[in-house]
């Protein structure tokens, strides 16, 4: 197209969502919405108008604290956290050891009580300079970088790993055994006791109280902790508070004389239970027997918080307490007489029903019951100090999934007891797993049976380590068991969405068939469970950063030595080996498995040493054999049920059956025949012939898909033979296009002409600098990430498919079906410019964001031949694909007439580009503009 012709406009139909309801909606239920808007405009007014006022209100208040925020000045931190209480500065442990960091790297901070909740629903949460950052570890971390203030600087490798592991498990151990048993065992009352409260909240909280609990119980039960009692909770936290005082010995503090990061976040926890809860059994256990800690806290607040009494809150004290009342005694004290015996008329009245209720559930009670009771006796007749190993079956890369089942099996076989395992029934009463029967008892938690094996059967690996030795192996396992295994679960269950799982545990067939239907209800729960925890607020990035942290540190530690605390394995090491083998051997191909790979060679070492010595028998104990569905069956299902089955498919309903049967059995032949079929004539099409996977050719180019055109382009510039298919465009990831090369199937455009060029050693760029690589992969990326949405939001949403439907050469049939289907469409893409950001703006400045990337890309190509100079580039291809589209099918697109009237160089570009590498352009359009036909290469 020559430059000067002007271009006609079109007449496109612009309608609205009024007009786009009325084609969808009847006509009569139209009139009976408009009537009722008629009848009740009045109070839909008022109603709307006091939403706005609410939204109007808080928008205000907010800028008017953003401002406030800001005019603190340069460099002063704002800190957003709850108020001061009257024994410590602040009841949450992060805010405290943000607020000790803060004064110990004498950094300027303001405080601020409105709004104590951040981004990430976290507490605290700072801004500096405008920027909100929220987490306290990452906000000491950025500090930290900007400040330039770092207080390890000092200590060694070791030291650093030490005192991660001793931090994590502070913040993530102690702090939930913390969390129990003031607000689950003492019920809020210390709460109550030092927190200032508003004369309505202290009205309210009781009410509230309920709700409070149920939550934090629900948060720890799914964390795992609140599944134990309250004396193995206190005796975990005991432990740890043990470990610390066994780390911190004589010293002044955790890491040598002088304070570091480490001591304020430490610090942050300890001052909870020196001064919060002395009172509680957590309390007690440091004024007994950690005295060391107590006289740390002290020094701490001596040395960063001279003004200690000034900081706390003194005034409004409570003289009198709440008198707490059952939930039944309010709701009779608050409800009239009248709801009470129209509750009982109701049960009087549906009692037959009530009553077959409850023998059903007792029924399928009594059944529960009587199984469970079979499987005892199972269990209780494999013979005297037999364990019994509940757990999950075995997989088929690792003898088991579960990180704390491998970790107790590896100690059994350590400490040669014998055990047998059982896969019925892998849950235990905790709701964990594993779970053991040893004499009839029941034991749960892994790290719980292991110590209560060890006294039964007199097994102490860790007699010869000595007090500090003790303390860091049980700070290593905390950090290995509850934050590396969260990062693990997080690439498992969400990143890699069960696909390593599935391929690794054996699963029946109904499994097989069922899971894709429950793994969005698994993805949902895991989801919740990582944010409870917390580790689940961050992003992907942060939490692998996390899990490097926490490598580096198990790294640092087990040095060059066979064991992590010697030359003999103790009980650290299985509880360790258990993790690390799930990222050896199970998902060594993750960002985790890799960084063991690349930077924690001995890890892996490790883990080959634990698997010699301890797992002789290990391939034998992996899952190879899969039984046929028959066997699969008849192990799901009693002989009766089987046998009723038989019955009722001799009778009528076998036809129905057999129908069904045949129905489904043809559509999955014809799919698994058209599959066979399609792949053997893509095998057939020769050795190094790439098939193009592609949708169809469009009326104005040979693919509207811009990263379909940049695809075909570079097979013609790298001069790869290739064929093109469109029965199947979308590829194994969902994406078009996808090519086939040797049997091997690849998606994504870019990581396709990545393992092209590397296999037919095909080097566009050899000529290039690494600074125009650099420039050249921008440009690339702002087309393909940025340009792409907004002409997505032109051409799906403002357009409203009219120009991409004109771009086609559709039949009548798929015609009518895409019309049908257009509402969901647009709802969908809609969503998704929502969700990256793109729809959040108005559609002008969505399009002047578009004008500027097209105008960059005509400043830096300038009077070049190409963008890198005067020979073609990969780079080339990818911006061609974009402006091929505007050029070719949207001209009259808000980007086709800014290419028009704003950018001539970019029109001759495209130009030279079809010339030289697409001689053949008309023939590859739908319908061919002449007779020629397309020859592949």
């Amino acid at each position: 197209m020559d430059a000067t012709v002007a271009v006609t406009e079109p007449v496109v139909p612009k309608r609205n969502m009024l007009q786009a309801v009325k084609e969808i909606i009847p006509q009569s239920v139209c009139n009976s919405v408009m009537d009722f808007l008629q009848q009740e405009k009045y109070y839909i007014v008022a109603v709307v108008a006091a939403v706005g006022a609410v939204k109007i209100t808080s928008y205000i208040k907010k800028q008017k604290k953003r401002k406030e925020w800001n005019s603190v000045g340069k460099d002063v931190v704002v800190v957003h956290t709850f108020e001061r209480t009257k024994v410590v500065p602040n009841l949450s442990p992060f805010a405290l050891k943000l607020e000790t960091y803060l004064r110990m790297a004498d950094i300027k901070y303001e405080l601020d009580f409105t709004e104590p909740m951040g981004p990430k629903g976290k507490s605290p949460w700072i801004t500096l300079n405008g920027e909100s950052i929220a987490d306290s570890q990452l906000i000491v971390e950025a500090l930290g970088k900007k400040f330039n203030k770092n207080f390890s600087s000092h200590l060694t490798s070791e030291q650093l790993g030490i005192a991660q592991a001793m931090r994590i498990m502070t913040e993530e151990h102690l702090f939930w055994c913390y969390e129990i048993w003031m607000c689950i065992t003492d019920k809020f009352a210390s709460l109550i006791k030092i927190f200032p409260m508003s004369f309505s909240f202290q009205l309210l909280f009781p009410l509230f109280r309920g709700y409070y609990e149920r939550k934090i119980k629900k948060t720890v039960y799914i964390v795992g902790i609140g599944r134990h009692t309250d004396q193995e909770v206190y005796s975990m936290a005991c432990k740890d508070l043990d470990s610390l005082s066994a780390w911190l010995g004589c010293k002044e503090y955790f890491t040598g004389d002088k304070p570091t990061e480490v001591d304020c976040a430490i610090f942050g926890f300890l001052a909870q239970l020196v001064w919060v809860i002395p009172h509680s059994p957590i309390g007690q256990k440091i004024k007994d027997d950690c005295k060391n800690l107590e006289d740390f806290c002290n020094r701490m607040k001596t040395t960063f918080w001279p003004d200690w009494n000034e900081q706390l809150h003194i005034d409004r004290h409570l003289e009198e307490y709440f008198h707490y009342r059952t939930m039944l005694q309010m709701m009779k004290e608050v409800l009239p007489d009248s709801f009470h015996n129209t509750i009982t008329e109701f049960i009087q009245e549906k009692k037959y029903y009530i009553l077959a209720t409850v023998a059903a559930v007792g029924v399928v009670k009594i059944g529960t019951f009587i199984q469970q009771q079979s499987r005892r006796r199972k269990w209780n007749a494999v013979g005297k100090d037999v364990v019994v190993v509940h757990t999950f079956p075995r997989a088929k890369c690792i003898p088991n999934l579960s990180p704390f089942a491998l970790k107790l099996e590896t100690y059994l076989r350590m400490a040669d007891i014998k055990y047998e395992l059982d896969t019925m029934e892998p849950m235990g009463p905790k709701g964990k797993s594993p779970w053991i029967t040893v004499n009839g008892e029941s034991i749960a938690d892994s790290q719980l049976i292991i110590e209560a094996l060890g006294r039964k059967f007199n097994k102490n690996f860790s007699s010869h380590l000595t007090l500090e030795q003790i303390g860091i192996a049980q700070a290593m396992r905390v950090m290995t068991e509850e934050h590396l295994f969260w990062c693990y679960e997080v690439w498992m269950c969400l990143t890699d969405q069960f696909r390593s799982f599935t391929r690794a545990i054996p699963m029946p067939i109904t499994s097989q068939l069922l899971f894709p239907f429950f793994k969005t209800y698994f993805t949902r729960r895991i989801k919740k469970t990582l944010h409870a925890v917390g580790i689940g607020r961050h992003s992907e990035q942060e939490i692998f950063s996390m899990a490097c942290k926490d490598l580096n540190s198990l790294s640092a530690w087990l040095g060059n030595k066979k064991y992590f605390t010697g030359d003999m394995p103790t009980e650290v090491d299985c509880a360790i080996f258990g993790v690390l083998a799930q990222l050896v051997f199970f998902i060594p191909h993750s960002p985790v498995g890799q960084k063991i790979e690349d930077d924690c060679k001995n890890l892996e070492v490790f883990c080959n040493r634990m698997v010699e010595k301890f797992w002789p028998d290990w391939d034998q104990q992996l899952h190879h054999d899969e039984k046929p569905v028959l066997q699969t069956l008849r192990d799901l299902f009693p002989e009766p049920v089987l046998h009723k089955a038989e019955k009722m498919l001799q009778g009528n309903i076998m036809y129905y059956v057999g129908a069904f049967g045949i129905a489904v059995g043809t559509i999955i032949a014809w799919v698994c025949t058209t599959n066979k079929i399609r792949r053997q004539k893509w095998n057939a099409v020769g050795r190094d012939v790439v098939v193009l996977h592609t949708v169809k050719r469009a009326r104005s180019t040979p693919a509207v898909s811009p990263f379909a055109l940049k695809l075909e382009t570079y097979l013609r510039m790298a001069d790869i033979p290739y064929e093109v298919d469109m029965t199947k465009p979308w590829g194994p990831k969902g994406k078009c296009p996808w090519i086939t090369v040797n049997g091997e199937d690849i998606a994504d455009s870019q990581l396709t002409i990545e393992a092209l060029t590397k296999k037919f050693n095909k080097y566009m760029d050899s000529h290039l600098t690494l600074e125009e690589k650099s420039i050249a992969r921008a440009m690339r990326v702002m087309m393909e990430e940025h340009f792409f949405c907004c002409l997505q939001v032109w051409m799906f949403l403002d357009d409203g498919f009219v120009s991409f439907r004109r771009a086609f050469n559709f039949p009548f049939g798929p015609s009518l079906l895409f019309s049908i289907l257009l509402p969901f469409f647009k709802y969908k893409i809609n969503r998704a410019m929502h969700a990256v950001g793109m729809r959040r703006h108005t559609s002008e400045e969505v399009e002047e964001m578009g004008r500027k990337d097209i105008m960059a890309l005509s400043l830096w190509l300038g009077d070049k031949n190409y963008f890198m100079g005067a020979q073609p580039s990969e780079v080339d291809c990818a911006i061609f694909g974009f402006l091929a589209q505007l050029l070719w099918h949207f001209p009259h697109s808000p980007y086709g007439k800014f290419l028009h009237t704003e950018c001539i160089n970019l029109i001759a570009y495209c130009n030279r580009m079809r010339d030289k590498f697409w001689p053949d352009w008309k023939q590859n359009l739908d319908p061919p503009q002449t007779d020629t036909s397309f020859k592949l290469k």
